[in-house]
This record gives structure tokens, sequence and C-alpha cells, in this order.
């Protein structure tokens, strides 16, 4: 007989919350995540082995077991089995796998999960919309008594969460009480066994369920909300004498091929679908099988699925997924198989084109400002949208002829807009100084040396953020200098052109490197670069010097932070709204900004909590993704104009933009700030100044006579003097003076 296993929310919050008393727990414990990977990567390793041995498990209990290649195999037998006619299915990716299949053979599928879309409105659409629980989740796993005397005469296919190969005892996960119901009632059990969700015993298969159940909660939600009472859909089907008959269907269709290739990882997926949980575009490709961008992902790679168009490579995925499955790493690698296999074709030039940012800035900031009133011209909305397939509702970004590069050559006193070379080792000819744990910096004593990797934003369409990070690090008393650099590469790696990519990425890598073992530290400002270098350079182009790179690269607000001795009071503050771009979560850096900005100016900042701002590099700019991207970033616009904020800020420049366009509202930097309040106080700010034996500086905000509140900033030292107001003189002095101390 099989053993079956049902696990389910339990509906017992008092007992629960009195046990939880009894047992100081606040929430039931979290699946450990270290034995999790280790069970799966096991299950990879020995995918054939279980699978034979799972076979010989169910062959000693008399249970039958068809072996299927593909869905078109396994449609065909279950098919035979249904006698052509209807199956009941309790939803799932598995299931959804096979329903194509089954209704091209014209088997009727009755869904049982809600049951039917009719019982369901969509209500929660994004993550932050799901209320608050008052008390988390309590599961139980309970085993199922099948032998019903009394059944009906309807198929019961049921997708198998974890399977234990030593004694084919099924898992199963529900969260309504369709799957228990179906196993009551219907007449032949069918359980489709991806080989993928074989373990190795039970107690694999159990932590495997137990993590199904934690980690995708939420994603259930999404979507759902009861509307009203229903009848149960297999009520519908005679009554007929028990007991049901039991088999086992085990599904390969491709699950195999992965263990050969770059997406292993994909083999070693639980199923849970966290990774949809803060997917900004998984409304738009979930469709009626529920897809997760897993599913997403693995639905174009069995060619059901034409395209990867949907995913925008945010991140968010990763986060999420409790075995750090790198999802948009292996999307952007299949995009570049495609068009190593299939060629770009129109499209595929287009976006070519589109992700080459580092060239398009330079065309269009060396014939600013001619180039910034071009989409005002008569026929450019139709070349826009027709040549670069962009959307002629988009407001593009503002091209400064004054970047970032030449503001650095006349504050040294360069002739020409050069970075710096590449510094020789100060360790001795061929030897590198010792690397420094990462995030100590400004220790006492040591020579304190960054170099800037500034990227494309600030250097050509916000230039005074990289001139704010220049003069706080200054004024603390780091020398600062530029690197040799292209384009972080990420705009290009995000369309699949991994190859111009590495391009990129190998001047960078050489050039970083060379400082890095002459003892400097990399700062960056940009969070796609950031990630770039001291995420997915590593990844996509191994070597010792990106290792290396990557090692010693920091964020500037988590390099501040680090430093500690940006510290201030505030009298009165702003309030700000700060959105939190998607790679600076995929990095873990969720809070550092906002940190910095309470801890240094003392403001009192909102975080907007409201995921993707929906730009997301260019795929917002795309005519072809303009209407979803306006759609994901409408939480983000709805926040900014229902709070009473007097500053809206974010760490990335595109989400700057999509803010802005939907918004209306000027949408700044944190360290542009920053930069305002420090330079009016440029002796009481710098390190061990006279009065200031520690080399921390206070700041003061208070409101300009007859202004607003927040709109005037200045600083003051340890006694709180306010500083005096700078001359003109002082503020003509240099660019971000003018710009942000007036």
């Amino acid at each position: 007989m099989l053993s079956i296993y049902l696990r389910e929310p339990c509906n017992e919050p008092a007992r629960w919350r009195a046990a939880a008393t009894l047992t100081r727990q606040a929430r039931p414990a979290s699946p450990d995540r270290a034995r999790l990977a280790h069970d799966r990567d096991h299950a990879a390793a020995h995918a054939d082995q279980l699978a034979a041995r799972l076979v010989a498990s169910l062959a000693e209990r008399g249970i039958p077991v068809t072996r299927a290649c593909t869905a078109g195999a396994a449609a065909d037998h279950i098919t035979r089995r249904a006698g052509g006619t209807t199956v009941a299915i309790t939803g799932g990716a598995v299931l959804a796998e096979l329903s194509p299949a089954l209704a091209e053979r014209g088997v009727e599928i009755v869904p049982t999960y809600g049951p039917g879309a009719t019982a369901f409105q969509g209500r929660h659409q994004r993550f932050w919309q799901l209320p608050p629980r008052e008390l988390p989740i309590n599961w139980r796993t309970q085993a199922v008594d099948a032998d019903c005397r009394e059944r009906r005469d309807v198929v019961g296919l049921f997708g198998a969460n974890a399977v234990s190969a030593a004694t084919g005892s099924i898992y199963l996960v529900q969260h309504s009480n369709n799957i228990g119901d179906l196993l009551r009632a219907a007449r032949l059990l069918i359980f489709v066994v991806g080989i993928d969700k074989i373990t190795a015993d039970d107690a694999a298969a159990r932590r495997q369920a137990e993590a199904v159940s934690a980690f995708g909660t939420d994603t259930v939600l999404l979507d759902l909300s009861r509307t009203a009472p229903v009848g149960s859909p297999l009520d519908r089907f005679p009554v007929v004498p028990g007991p049901a008959a039991t088999e086992v269907v085990l599904l390969d269709n491709g699950r195999l091929d992965l263990l050969k290739d770059q997406y292993r990882s994909l083999f070693t997926c639980i199923g849970c679908r966290a990774c949809a949980t803060r997917c900004p575009t998984y409304p738009f490709f979930r469709g009626p099988g529920g897809w997760s961008p897993k599913d997403y992902l693995w639905s174009h790679l069995r060619g059901d699925n034409p395209s990867l168009d949907l995913c925008t490579l945010c991140g968010n995925c990763e986060v999420d997924c409790p075995l750090d499955i790198p999802l948009p790493e292996l999307i952007a690698r299949r995009r570049a198989d495609v068009i190593r296999t299939r060629g770009r074709g129109l499209s595929g030039w287009r976006r070519r084109v589109q992700g080459d940012v580092e060239h398009l800035c330079k065309i269009f900031s060396a014939t600013a400002p001619v180039s910034n009133r071009a989409p005002e011209m008569p026929l450019a909305p139709a070349v826009m949208e027709k040549v670069f397939g962009l959307s002629a509702q988009r407001r593009l970004p503002v091209f400064r002829k004054d970047t970032f590069e030449r503001w650095y050559a006349e504050k040294t006193g360069e002739k020409e807009p050069s970075p710096q070379p590449a510094p020789a080792s100060v360790a001795g000819e061929g030897e590198e100084t010792p690397a420094r744990e990462r995030g100590q910096v400004g220790q006492r004593g040591a020579r304190r040396r960054v170099v800037y990797y500034f990227g494309c934003f600030a250097n050509y369409n916000n230039p005074e953020v990289g001139q704010a990070a220049v003069e706080i690090l200054e004024a603390l008393g780091y020398e600062v200098t530029l690197p040799t650099w292209r384009c972080c590469g990420i705009p290009l790696y995000a369309k699949g052109e991994i190859a111009a990519a590495r391009q990129l990425a190998s001047t960078n890598i050489a050039s970083l490197a060379a400082y890095v073992g002459s003892g400097y530290e990399v700062v960056t400002t940009c969070p796609s670069c950031q990630l770039a270098l001291a995420r997915d350079y590593p990844r996509l182009f191994p070597s010792e010097p990106a290792e290396r790179v990557a090692a010693h690269t920091h964020f500037l607000s988590r390099f501040l932070l680090d430093d500690g001795r940006l510290q201030a009071r505030a009298a009165e503050t702003p309030r700000a709204a700060y959105h939190l771009p998607c790679h600076l979560r995929a990095q873990g850096l969720d809070g550092d900004s906002i940190q910095l900005l309470e801890q240094t100016l003392g403001m009192d900042v909102t975080n907007l909590g409201r995921g993707c701002c929906g730009l997301s590099g260019t795929f917002g700019l795309e005519r072809a993704h303009y209407a979803e991207s306006m759609d994901i970033g409408a939480g983000v616009f709805g926040a900014v104009g229902q709070g009473d904020f007097d500053v809206v800020l974010t760490d990335c420049g595109a989400c700057k933009l999509q803010i802005e366009h939907g918004t209306g509202r000027k949408v700044m930097h944190p360290l542009e700030v920053l930069c305002r309040a420090a330079l009016r106080a440029r002796e009481e700010i710098r390190p061990r100044a006279a009065g200031n034996p520690n080399g921390r500086a206070a700041a003061v905000l208070a409101p300009a006579r007859g202004g607003p509140r927040g709109a005037r900033i200045g600083l003051a030292g340890r006694s709180g003097a306010p500083s005096p107001t700078p001359s003109a003189g002082d503020a003509a002095e240099h660019p971000c003076r003018q710009k942000y101390c007036a």
C-alpha cells in the first residue's frame, strides 16, 4: 500500500498560541537551508540511482509505475487510463506542464484548487498588498487514509511535492482542502512525480515538503481572494464503489538533461515558488498554469514558452529563493544561447543597440543640448518606435555635455577629462599589498585611498552624484582617483549579449585589480555597477583578479557607514521618501542609505516598500513593455503621491527617471543631500579638524527663513553653533556647491 502524507495549514490558532507561549517559541522553526541544499545536491548527483530505487520500492508495494520521457508520453498514458474523458487535477507546476498535452488529446480537465478560476478574483497582485499576519501559519504533516469505500467516477491527478526513494512515500502540500478531498473521492489516483522531486529517504522528503510550505505561502496568497462559497467540483460525478486504484507516472520531460549543462541548479529547485513573490513581471507571464520565474525559464527550455522578454533581471527571485538559485544569471545565459543559435533578427539588433549604453551616452552627451531636444522634433516619435523600439510616451534622460569626468579633470587641473592610469604596486615590484578585510576602511595609520567607479549615469546624466561622492570622500581625508573604465556591461548582459559584456568587464577588472593590488578600495554609487563588480563579474568571468575586485568593492553608503566618522544631530529635518532599487536588495544592501541619512543628518526617511519601480534598465523604455512598466511602478507612484514628503530619494539613476516620469516629482540621490549639508562646513566635516579631535562632524538641518521645511541645510560643529553661510565666491568655487549648497 502506498504511504501518502499531506502537509497543510493547521487551523488551530488558539492552541498554537498556547503552545508557543509554553515553549517560548515566537514562530515555527524555519527549515534548515543548508540541510535542504545538501538534500537537493545529493538528489541531483544521484538522480538515475534514486529513480531506479523508487521504482523498486513502489514495485515492492504493488504500485504500478509508468516512466514517461516526455509530457506527450505521460499524457497518452493518462488519457488511456481516464478513458479519454475527464480528469480532476489538484494544481501545481508539473500538472500545468501536462495540461496542454491532455487538452490536445480531448481530455476534459476539472480544476479542484479554488475550486476553479470563478471562485477567486485577483485582489493581491503585489507582495506589499498582502495583509500582515497576526500569527505565523502553523503547518502539520499527517498520513492520509485514502481507502474509502465510496468513490466518484473520476480520475484524480496529483503532482507530488516530494517522494522518498527508500520507501516510495509521497508527500503533498495543500493550502485548501482540495487535495485531501480528491484523495478520498477519485476512483483512480495517479501521482505524477517529476524526477527532480525524488529524495533519498523519508526524512529528506519531509524536509522538502516542509520547505515548500514555509517558503511558498506568500506567493500562494497572491491573486487569491475568496468571493463566494461554491460547491465541490466533484459532486457532478456519480458515486462508484471503492477502494481506489493507485499508480505513479515518473516524468522526465527534459529534467535529466538539465544535469548535463549550465542549468543544473534548476534541477535542485523544490518548487516552492518563493521566486514569484517579489517578481515585478509575474502577473504578466504567470498564465493559467501559474508559472513562477523558474517555471518561466523551464518552460522556455522545454519549448513551451517562446520568449523570456518579460524577465527584467531585477534579482528579487534569487534573493527570495531558499536555495539561492541564480535565475537572473541563467536567464541571461539562455538569452545568449538563443542569440548564438538562432541569430538576433530585427528585434534582437534593437536590443543590442539599446544595451550599448556607453556608446549611446557618448554620442548623446557630445551632441547635447541638441540631442536632448531631438525627441520633440516632428518625426522623432515615429523614429523612436519604429527604428529603436522605444516608447514615444517615455521621457528620455537628459544628457550632459559637462560630464563628471570633465568636472573631475577641471578640479584636478588636467587638460583632458581622462581617468588616472592604474598605479604600479606600492608593495614592491611583483608583490601585492596584503588584502584588507572587506569593510575595514579608514583605519588609523592606513593610507586611505579609494578608486571611484562612477559608471555611465553619474558621468553622462547626473554628474552631481559623482561630484557629491568625491567631495564627501575628500572631506573625510580619502585620496580619490578615477580608473580607466568602460560601462559595467549590465545593460548588455541583461540583453543576453554576454560576449560584448565580457569585453567591457575585462577592461574594468584589469584596471580595478591593479588599484586593489596597490591598497585601494573600490567605491561605487550606482546599484547596477555595484552588482556587476561585486557579484556578477566573478560569476560570469571567473578569475582571481575578478574575485579580488569583488572582495574590495563597496557601495558608498555602506562604505561611509563602515567608516563611522560622518555623524550628525539634526534640530529639524525634511521628511524624505526613499525607494529601494532592486539591485541593492539583490546584494543585501537594503537599508544602508536610509541608515546613513538618519545617522548622519537625523533625517526622517520613509522606505516606500513598493518593490520594483518598473523601468528595469531599458525594459520600461521599450514600446513593447511601456504599459507593463507603468503598471509595475504604480505602487511606487501612489506611495510618493499619498505621502507628505519634502524630498524623494533613490540610489538608482533608472529608478530616478521612472519615478520622475510617473509622479512629476524631482528625485535625488542620497549623496546629493549629504553633499548639500557637508559642503556647508568643509572644515567641520574634515577629520581631526581644529576643535574636533575625534574627526567627527555634526550637522544641523534648519529651514531657510521664509522657506519650506528642509529647504536649507547647514552644518555645525559639536558646539552646535551654525556654520556661516558660504560667500558667493565659495559657492561658485565648484558646481556641486552651486547646485546643492545655495
